[in-house]
């Protein structure tokens, strides 16, 4: 509700509970949980945009800052960053979009997708304007049984409201570390194992029974360290080639039995 002789109308979107104005000061919310809906690729709540109504025309300003990543991994549930005040309450301008103070910070923020795990392709994030120490902006994975590495910033960096930062390679650029222990989580890996990186590392933390289950060879990248348990009792199933527990190893196998239950003779499976 307005004045009838106003002169100036004042905007925010989206309009939530806790948007407030002061004169041309908009008290507004970037979510610290974002949730991209089936067929989008951003989380259109979060797109949070203020401006002036002067004459019947609108003008609106963005007033967060963007980072771009690339999901091609079939597993991925959410990405999750870290750093200084990147989510929460802040006052805006509503001539400019600019941010003139942060009235309650989050230093952790996190994008997720309806469907539950993410389709391939782009996605953004936004995040409130500001800078975050060396160190402190940090990003992680969060896949369907595994979590990635983090991965620090090595420098300060500073998110510009209406501008993106493109963290395409981010998937690349990070690392996991798989601990498997059971033959459940080994056939999870095998389902994604593809998608691995040079930096990745597998180890085992117990001997696998896989019950004589059917194994798809699989291409590999990273470290295979077996801890010297044993991989048995499974069989290999294609009409490639290469049959093997691996389909090609561009990386490093070791300190592992396979198709042996006591480390020294083979099965016979």
């Amino acid at each position: 509700e307005v004045a009838e002789n106003a002169e100036s109308l004042i905007a925010v979107y989206p309009f939530e509970a806790g948007v407030s104005c002061s004169g041309e000061t908009v008290t507004a919310r970037i979510p610290k949980e974002q949730i991209v809906q089936k067929g989008k690729n951003i989380a259109q709540d979060a797109i949070v945009s203020v401006g002036k109504i002067i004459s019947g025309k609108l003008d609106l300003k963005t007033t967060v800052a963007v980072v771009k990543v690339n999901i091609k991994r079939p597993d991925v549930k959410a990405i999750v960053i870290e750093g200084t005040n990147i989510a929460g309450t802040a006052e805006f301008s509503a001539s400019d979009g600019s941010l003139s103070k942060v009235v309650t910070g989050e230093n952790k923020m996190s994008l997720k997708y309806s469907e539950g795990l993410f389709a391939a392709g782009d996605y953004y994030i936004t995040l409130m304007p500001g800078k975050t120490n060396k160190g402190d902006f940090k990003v992680y994975i969060e896949s369907e049984n595994f979590k990635s590495e983090t991965l620090s910033s090595k420098k300060e960096l500073t998110l510009v409201r209406n501008s993106s930062l493109d963290f395409s390679a981010l998937e690349s650029a990070i690392s996991y570390k798989y601990v498997i222990s059971t033959a459940e989580e080994l056939v999870n890996w095998g389902k994604i194992a593809e998608f691995c990186n040079n930096s990745d590392t597998v180890e085992l933390a117990a001997d696998i029974d896989l019950k004589q289950a059917e194994w798809t060879p699989c291409e590999f990248k990273g470290t295979f360290d077996g801890k010297n348990h044993k991989i048995y009792n499974f069989k290999v199933s294609t009409t490639d080639s290469y049959a093997a527990f691996f389909q090609t190893l561009s990386g490093d196998l070791k300190n592992t039995v396979f198709g042996s239950s006591d480390g020294n003779s083979y099965d016979g499976f």
